[in-house]
């Protein structure tokens, strides 16, 4: 359970600050650690819930296993994606040739610079009618 002190603090000119201070701890340990000076008690005080609600929101998905960093939210492409498989050392290993070939082929397209997280049904019709659209005929299978 997360926890909040507001601190009184009179500064060398006699400025009256509050500093709010959040803290999460679980078993004893402090898991995670906030505090930020604010001009008005209120300020403080509404900053501090807003901290302690998302504090004890991301223990809960730890918890649950569901949590991810925001450093692992990065934004990537499918082209990015594919470069990333290729060059798996593991994933890459059994890939067959013909796979190999679809999937470098796939980055000569502009699907390959579409956001992971943006991809739609509608960019896969688009990408399968530009496909089955080209000189070279190819079949469903490709």
């Amino acid at each position: 359970m997360a926890s909040v002190i507001i601190e009184k603090r009179v500064g060398k000119t006699g400025n009256i600050t509050h500093r709010a201070k959040v803290q999460q701890t679980h078993g004893g340990k402090v898991i995670d650690r906030l505090s930020k000076t604010f001009k008005t008690k209120t300020l403080a005080k509404t900053w501090a819930n807003k901290i302690k609600k998302e504090m004890e929101d991301k223990f809960e998905r730890v918890k649950a296993g569901i949590y991810r960093p925001e450093t692992e939210l990065d934004e990537i492409t499918e082209g990015d994606l594919i470069r990333m498989y290729l060059e798996h050392p593991r994933l890459s290993q059994d890939l067959g040739r013909s796979k190999f070939y679809v999937l470098n082929s796939l980055l000569n397209y502009e699907i390959s610079s579409v956001l992971a997280s943006n991809l739609r049904a509608s960019d896969l019709v688009k990408h399968s009618e530009e496909r089955f659209n080209e000189p070279t005929s190819p079949s469903p299978q490709t």
